[in-house]
């Protein structure tokens, strides 16, 4: 008997899945370009205010210079959301639509 191995999940998975999400709920998503800001989140979501998101593979963090970025932008009043998994994901639009689909 072959035991299949389990694929791992990417950060391309997490995006997709985070798209789809973000289509069923109706959000606005933008892929963003930072002029002279390399660490900035690469993610921003217009569903009940506006939100920053920076997606990762399972178990990733940010790096330490998008951890400062996120820091920066957290002093001004701006969350950046990590998602790393489709648990986060769903978390995520649960948390910003206030509802449980």
């Amino acid at each position: 008997m072959t035991i299949k191995k389990e694929k791992p999940i990417r950060e391309r998975d997490i995006k997709t899945y985070f798209l789809r999400q973000a289509a069923r709920h109706e959000a606005e998503v933008r892929k963003c370009e930072w002029y002279l800001r390399k660490d900035a989140p690469d993610w921003f979501v217009a569903l009940n205010g506006a939100h920053f998101v920076e997606l990762k593979r399972p178990g990733k963090d940010f790096r330490e210079s998008q951890k400062r970025e996120a820091e920066k932008l957290a002093l001004k009043g701006v969350t950046v959301h990590l998602l790393d998994n489709h648990e986060a994901v769903d978390n995520f639009f649960r948390r910003i639509t206030k509802c449980e689909l």
